[in-house]
């Protein structure tokens, strides 16, 4: 989850969606992966959305919950072409 700069400028794909949690022990890395893609060079979209509140894997554990239906839909719709 650290790649160098010059990689990411390289990305082949148009849209990316980075889904972190308020308490993962992961969100600092997770967010600097956000800057550092958009430093990058990259010119396409990326977007970070922030879940208050939940934690790592969050949206594994919590099976089929009205929240993670909407959450899982709402990816599908931001990362369509």
């Amino acid at each position: 989850m650290n790649p160098g700069v010059e990689d990411l400028s390289r990305l082949g794909t148009k849209r990316i969606l980075i889904f972190v949690a308020e308490e993962d022990y992961l969100i600092v890395t997770a967010k600097n992966y956000y800057e550092k893609l958009k430093r990058s060079g990259w010119k396409e979209t990326v977007e970070l959305v922030e879940n208050e509140k939940e934690d790592h894997c969050f949206h594994l554990l919590l099976g089929k919950t009205i929240f993670v239906k909407r959450l899982l839909a709402s990816s599908r719709r931001n990362m369509s072409v």
